[in-house]
């Protein structure tokens, strides 16, 4: 099945034929079948088939010691369980003899893990790495004949020997789970990493840098930050005459209820979306409550991390041109990987050649600089160009706006609501677990009635059409922009190609004469302090390699928050460097972060270049489990309906 890398459902039919219809199939044939006097078979199979994955990734932080795993928000499928006990039944039922069954048995079950590692229902945990990259053959006989040759061979003699009551039930259930289950505590034995931090280096005060300095606090730890401003806020820091950070007018795109701390809400007369000052006045605010400017030295930037030893150095340069170095167990840093613009205009084969001003989007600070009638191209379809262009249009310049993708575009509110609370509510988790019904519904429910109502992409324009399906790209919550094109004040186009005089061609459109170009084009992706490479990451948190290295507040979720994600990771970074919390081993979590991607690619479709897009309801689910912070849906459900629904 060759379908395209970001198409979610890809894999629909053939889940649904494997995790369902079959199981179910194989127990419906063996009701309708003389095998009554094989029941026990079939219960000591599917005990079995139940206890061995669930016991083994039934907890969030040892899912990853598990054998193997299988990918459904974080929820052993039962019915697989079923088809054990179904397929030994059968097997019996149609063989000849015991031995006969127990091949017929491995080799049902060879095949049917060959189809979930096909479809990427299926990982493995416990291969190395370069043995999984060759494919599901390579990775089927690395764990698969040892595996269903030790499960067969059970079965067989507990057919043989085992008695037909529930006692005999029992008996054969642990013997044949007990040596299975000691081979993989020990295997998490040696898979196992736990680290003991005690000083601890934050880069930068923002958002980020705040929740890491008062989680790594509250577990015990030494905290030291840097931060090369004179203040906390990072970004929200307006600063006029610098380039990056917020402009004048910038507003906050994700809700107040998505951005605030869990223990720290937003004073109540704040609107649903902030200005950059009241967010930077609440970070101040939450500075102060948590007493975080302690652990802060402003106007220190760190210019160079590298490893000494076992620990980490920092070079540091204060405003005043005073150098020094410090060595910390850890590093985390939340600085951001975005301080290089992507495009340099000055060395661009194309941009150096336009004769009039090209800038940068961090460059740009406030709406005074346009003329009223001049023509700007605005490069770039993410929330920053959308705010460009929708200043520039409103201040009386034409604007062109070149997009190299296409882009979904969303309101902020749906009524008097932030649109967040619909996209990003728990049920999506419950839906999420049974049949794909989350991805169904967006496909077959919600895509079409957007399309309906505001055309492809919420916005009905032919050039920037999407090619991902509703909440399966980043979504641009900026739509004011959108409706300078309705009002004829923006021209939309493609990538442009090439440029002649004033004179810029594209992709779709017709060419265009402008008079200012702005490259809203983002930033290169990695630290300048670590040599500006970006790093393999451990569900985007701890360096895969070395997990003493951590980065928070940089995954961006299709919709919802940083803010929000950055509390969990650091709550789980400071969980894991205060020895509560363990990871698995370098070899394990390099095989996990490529199960990771593969995913992944299957579900978004991300334009960055550090793959930092995440599903912020599946991520934060996540890293919520993780520290014990999970909300027990289905519990709630049965037992408190009021909390559910709330």
């Amino acid at each position: 099945m060759n379908k395209e890398p970001f198409d979610p459902t890809w894999n629909y039919f053939p889940r649904t034929l494997l995790i369902y219809v079959i199981p179910l199939g194989g127990v419906a044939t063996c009701l309708a079948l003389p095998t009554a006097g094989l029941w026990a078979d079939f219960w000591v199979a599917a005990i079995w088939g139940l206890f061995i994955p669930w016991w083994n990734i039934r907890d969030p932080q040892s899912r990853a010691w598990a054998f193997k795993d299988y990918h459904n928000r974080d929820v052993y499928y039962p019915t697989i369980s079923l088809w054990h006990g179904a397929a030994w039944v059968l097997c019996l039922h149609f063989s000849s003899s015991p031995w006969v069954a127990a091949l017929c048995f491995f080799t049902v079950f060879m095949l049917y893990d060959a189809f979930l590692l096909r479809y990427r229902i299926l990982s493995v945990y416990a291969l190395p790495l370069q043995l999984v990259e060759r494919g599901a053959p390579a990775t089927l006989v690395g764990f698969g004949l040892g595996w269903w040759a030790y499960v067969s061979l059970g079965l067989f003699l507990n057919h043989l020997f085992g008695g037909a009551g529930l006692a005999g039930i029992a008996a054969g259930s642990i013997l044949m789970i007990a040596p299975a289950q000691l081979g993989l505590e020990w295997l998490k034995r040696r898979s196992v990493e736990r680290l003991s931090i005690r000083k601890v280096a934050v880069v930068g005060s923002g958002w980020a840098g705040l929740h890491a300095i008062k989680w790594l606090r509250a577990e015990g730890l030494e905290v030291a930050c840097f931060e090369a401003g004179p203040r906390v806020g990072g970004v929200w820091a307006y600063t006029p005459d610098r380039s990056g950070g917020v402009a004048l007018s910038t507003r906050a795109t994700s809700s107040k209820h998505f951005l605030h701390a869990s223990d720290y809400p937003f004073p109540q007369q704040t609107p649903d979306f902030p200005y950059h000052h009241q967010v930077l006045s609440y970070l101040d605010s939450y500075a102060q409550q948590f007493d975080l400017k302690t652990s802060i030295r402003f106007n220190t930037r760190v210019s160079a991390i590298r490893k000494a030893g076992w620990r980490w150095r920092l070079d540091l340069r204060q405003s005043g041109g005073v150098r020094s170095s410090r060595t910390f167990d850890a590093v985390v840093i939340c600085a951001g990987p975005h301080q290089s613009p992507r495009l340099d205009p000055g060395r661009h084969p194309l941009f150096r050649r336009f004769p009039g001003e090209v800038m940068h989007a961090g460059d740009y600070k406030n709406s005074s600089s346009w003329i009223p009638g001049e023509r700007v191209l605005v490069v770039g379809a993410g929330e920053s160009a959308a705010d460009i262009v929708s200043e520039a249009a409103q201040s009386g310049a034409h604007v062109y706006w070149s997009s190299r993708h296409g882009q979904w575009f969303a309101d902020r509110n749906i009524g008097p609501f932030p649109a967040d609370h619909f996209a990003a509510i728990g049920i999506r988790t419950l839906l999420g677990r049974f049949f794909l019904f989350e991805h169904l519904i967006r496909r077959l429910i919600i895509g079409p009635f957007i399309d309906l109502a505001w055309g492809r992409g919420g916005h009905g324009i032919p050039e920037w059409e999407p090619s991902a399906p509703y909440l399966h790209q980043f979504v641009n919550k900026s739509r004011d922009a959108v409706l300078e094109f309705y009002r004829g004040r923006v021209s939309p186009r493609r990538a442009p190609t090439a440029i002649l005089g004033k004179r810029v061609f594209f992709q779709k459109g017709d060419p265009a004469e402008v008079d200012r170009i702005v490259l809203a084009t983002g930033y290169e992706p990695g630290w300048e302090m670590l040599g500006g490479t970006s790093r393999n990451l451990f569900k985007l948190v701890f360096d895969v390699e070395d997990p003493t290295l951590a980065c928070v507040g940089f995954v961006r979720p299709v919709l919802g928050s940083i803010p929000s994600l950055a509390e969990l990771q650091a709550r789980w970074l400071a969980q894991v460097w205060s020895g509560k919390s363990v990871l698995p081993a370098a070899p394990r979590r390099r095989t996990i972060a490529h199960y990771d991607r593969e995913q992944k690619s299957r579900h978004l479709l991300d334009s960055s270049r550090l793959g930092v897009l995440v599903d912020q309801e599946v991520y934060a689910s996540m890293l919520a489990s993780f520290v014990g912070a999970e909300v027990p849906w289905l519990r709630l459900l049965f037992t408190d309906f009021q909390a559910f629904r709330a």
